[in-house]
């Protein structure tokens, strides 16, 4: 019950149980202080009571002896003392005045009451005695009385007296009894309260250590340790009281913590896993990014080659157009100049054997355009999503390298249909007219072909010029990949040492046996690529 009981309310009942004392014993007090002023009251009354009734009957004796003094002064026939009869009229005055007072004074019993009045009707009897007395002070032979009936008067008031005053002696011990006990009762009240309370001090004291004390000191203890990065012990609560409490909140705490540092752990382990993964595939990227600027380098030398070939291509095809122009011109003109159908028999055939040159350099730069837009296919496919234009512009070439081929063979089969003409004109003189025809009608497709193939040229050569710009483009993106990818490296190598400082960092913290054992999820192996096609054995131009 008592681990149940709150700090509060156990300091609240201390306070109220010290409060409850405190108030018990200051009422005692206050009640003997007052019951012990009352006493000294009472005593008090007593002995003013017991000094005004004494003086009234001193001086009512006094009074009775001045009384016959003069009486006997006045019988031996001595005169009078005018003083002493004054002063002995004072004196009875202040006798009635004293005995006046005391009967009026408090009496503490009813035996002093009692006692009061009898004293005071022997008071009486004298002062009537004393007044007659002094009636007679100048004629003492008038006087009727005897001697002995006033001293008995005296007498009598004496015994009174004594009675009251034993009386009174009686009521002033008995008051001073109870005095003396109070007060002894007073001191053993309070002795058991001192006692009573150093035992509840020595109580609250052992209570306190075991509550208060220690239980602080172990809570210290226990911020400590977790401030020391310590997490493996758990933390008793112990009693319900407020320090309970928080250490119950500090376990949940200390729980709560050792579960975010295994997971920070973990996944600081992940994350040097993955930073150390993402740092070889970095490192192997760049080289193969390295590896592809060094082919796109290539490819835009081949096609510097594809262009100045593609060039002269274009060159000698405006040139055969030329070639195609004049044959046509010597051909309108060969039906006027019959007579020297042999020579421009033999022009015609030394220009066909020219056309057949040209047509043959044509045929190869097709199969070399062709190649070329082969050879580009392959590096657009290495290239990937990047190179996917340059694969339109590959495309392009290759067909036009096709028409270019299939222009070349149509130019040969005219050639050599044109060489046949010329032979059967050489030998057949008399279808000259005929023939020179057919020579002019296969002159001007020449020329057409020829036309064709001039624009087929120029053509390929502003696709080479593209395509150029295109490797160029792609070469610049390459190396700003290359770029990225080494910022990517470090990067990832800095995440790697990051990795490292928060894991050591983490590993400050000590953990129970069940959190030690972290299960970390091994880092996934690498799985080997496969490899890729050596496209750098392809032909480059």
């Amino acid at each position: 019950m008592l681990a149940k009981l709150k700090i509060y309310s156990t300091v609240t009942l201390i306070i109220g149980l010290f409060a409850v004392m405190l108030f018990g014993v200051t009422a005692y007090a206050v009640f003997n202080a007052v019951s012990s002023n009352q006493n000294f009251k009472r005593i008090v009354v007593a002995s003013e009571n017991n000094d005004q009734m004494r003086d009234a009957a001193y001086n009512i004796s006094a009074v009775m002896a001045n009384t016959n003094g003069l009486m006997l002064q006045a019988a031996l026939g001595n005169p009078v003392s005018q003083n002493v009869a004054s002063h002995t009229l004072n004196v009875v005055k202040t006798a009635r005045r004293n005995m006046d007072d005391f009967m009026a004074s408090p009496f503490n019993t009813e035996e002093e009451r009692r006692l009061a009045a009898e004293v005071n009707a022997a008071f009486d009897a004298v002062y009537k005695v004393a007044e007659v007395k002094l009636g007679y002070v100048q004629n003492p032979a008038g006087y009727s009385g005897s001697l002995e009936h006033d001293m008995e008067l005296r007498t009598q008031l004496r015994n009174k007296v004594e009675q009251y005053t034993d009386a009174s002696a009686r009521v002033s011990e008995e008051i001073t009894q109870a005095s003396a006990r109070d007060y002894q009762i007073m001191l053993g009240v309070g002795l058991v309260v001192v006692l009573l309370a150093v035992a509840m001090l020595f109580v609250i004291r052992f209570w306190l250590r075991q509550t208060l004390v220690q239980r602080m000191a172990m809570t210290v203890d226990v911020l400590k340790r977790i401030a020391d990065g310590d997490l493996s012990k758990e933390i008793e609560a112990g009693s319900e009281n407020e320090i309970g409490n928080m250490l119950r909140e500090l376990e949940q705490m200390r729980t709560s913590l050792a579960t975010t540092v295994s997971g920070i752990r973990e996944s600081v382990q992940r994350i040097h896993n993955n930073a150390q993964e993402i740092a070889h595939g970095n490192n192997d990227l760049s080289s193969r990014t390295e590896e592809q600027a060094a082919a796109l380098q290539e490819t835009a030398a081949s096609m510097e080659q594809i262009k100045t070939t593609v060039r002269q291509n274009a060159d000698n095809a405006h040139a055969a157009r030329e070639l195609a122009e004049s044959a046509s011109t010597n051909a309108h003109n060969g039906g006027e100049v019959m007579q020297n159908l042999e020579q421009i028999m033999a022009q015609i055939t030394t220009s066909s054997r020219q056309i057949a040159d040209i047509n043959g350099v044509i045929d190869s730069i097709a199969n070399q355009t062709n190649i070329l837009a082969l050879n580009a296919a392959v590096e657009a496919a290495r290239a990937g999503e990047q190179g996917r234009g340059f694969a339109v512009v590959a495309e392009e070439v290759r067909n036009l390298a096709k028409r270019s081929a299939d222009a070349a063979k149509e130019i040969n089969q005219l050639i050599n249909t044109s060489v046949n003409n010329i032979d059967i004109g050489s030998r057949q003189v008399g279808q000259a007219s005929q023939v020179m025809q057919e020579i002019v009608t296969s002159v001007g497709q020449v020329t057409q072909i020829m036309g064709e193939i001039t624009s087929a040229s120029d053509e390929q050569s502003a696709g080479i010029n593209q395509i150029s710009q295109a490797v160029n483009e792609m070469d610049l993106v390459t190396q700003q990949n290359a770029a990225m990818v080494e910022e990517a490296a470090l990067a990832a190598s800095e995440l790697e040492a990051q990795s490292d400082a928060l894991e050591k960092l983490v590993a400050q913290f000590r953990l129970n046996q069940e959190s030690r054992q972290v299960n970390v999820t091994p880092a996934p192996e690498k799985m080997p690529r496969a490899k890729e096609p050596d496209l750098a054995q392809w032909e480059t131009f």
